[in-house]
């Protein structure tokens, strides 16, 4: 073979073996193998909750599907405050337990003292009418023997002696009548106990009294036991009460307040009508006491209780324009 034509064939030969090789390592399939540089859209994955990354269960590169899981936050640090979380819980609802207890208890109590009450009110009246009916005795004695002594029967000191017991009688009824007021008094005071005093007007005035403000309320009472307890009570907050009126054969206004558990609200049932505030009239007002003070306060819930207490409001605006300097709340 002639030179030139085992060039041809050494050349044809590794044509053929490159042409095997590239069809063998060739993937299969309609796939394009090109080369060059790809760029990447980076996405910035960050959990709800701060933490440390306790174990990561993706390599960089790997495909992830839509709620797998990729990483583990380490968990320590939130059982801790968790734990710490429950406890205060706990705490909490070893308060509210206690104030359930104490109110209970306080309740009871005040139950405890209205019974021991009506039972003192019961020993005092029978006491009274044993007292009554041994004066009635002492009586008619002592007019047998006066009449006794007179009839010269008798001595003298008899008749002392009979005149002195039948009044040693009637001042021990009158001492038993006084135990028995005073026991009803009493069992009065303690039924009053069970209900607390509340309002609006008297909350704010109380509290202005207590920051050491001079401070006056004016108001209408019922003329009795639970009247007069409102009254002491303010008083004790420091306010003036020289205003307020005592009415007879009144009432005073109350609320209930009842409360609900989840989802059931708490309802606040109003009873206002015909109360002694209501009765109250601007001829009734002592309104130079209210001309004097700095500032005067009321609510839109006083005009709603009656014509007398409407006209009291719009008097009191009236009046007040009329004084320069002086400031209103309503």
């Amino acid at each position: 073979m002639k030179p030139k034509s085992r060039v041809f064939a050494v050349l044809g030969l590794v044509f053929v073996i490159s042409l095997g090789v590239y069809f063998w390592t060739r993937p299969g399939g309609d796939f394009v193998v090109l080369i060059g540089t790809v760029d990447a859209n980076q996405v910035i994955v960050s959990s709800k909750v701060a933490g440390r990354i306790d174990r990561l269960l993706v390599d960089e590169g790997q495909a992830v599907k839509r709620g797998e899981l990729i990483a583990q936050i380490d968990d320590a640090d939130l059982k801790a405050r968790r734990e710490e979380a429950r406890a205060q819980l706990n705490s909490l609802r070893a308060q509210v337990r206690q104030s359930r207890e104490s109110y209970a208890s306080t309740q009871g109590e005040t139950g405890a003292d209205v019974v021991n009450a009506e039972a003192a009110l019961r020993a005092a009246q029978a006491a009274l009418e044993e007292a009554e009916a041994q004066a009635r005795q002492q009586e008619l004695d002592t007019q047998r023997m006066v009449a006794l002594a007179e009839a010269g029967v008798a001595s003298q000191q008899d008749r002392d002696r009979a005149e002195q017991t039948l009044a040693a009688d009637e001042a021990r009824v009158r001492a038993n009548r006084n135990q028995v007021h005073a026991a009803q008094a009493t069992l009065e005071t303690m039924k009053a106990r069970l209900s607390q005093a509340s309002a609006a007007e008297a909350n704010v005035a109380a509290a202005c009294a207590r920051l050491g403000l001079r401070t006056a309320w004016i108001s209408a009472l019922p003329a009795n036991a639970w009247g007069e307890r409102i009254v002491r009570e303010m008083t004790g907050h420091g306010v003036d009460c020289s205003s307020v009126r005592m009415i007879d054969d009144a009432r005073v206004g109350v609320y209930f307040l009842e409360f609900g558990t989840a989802p059931r609200p708490i309802r606040v049932l109003y009873d206002r009508r015909d109360s002694a505030f209501a009765r109250l009239t601007p001829e009734s007002i002592e309104w130079e006491a209210v001309r004097q003070a700095r500032l005067v306060h009321v609510t839109g819930i006083t005009p709603a209780l009656g014509s007398g207490p409407r006209r009291i409001v719009e008097e009191a605006l009236v009046d007040l324009d009329r004084v320069e300097g002086k400031a209103r709340q309503v």
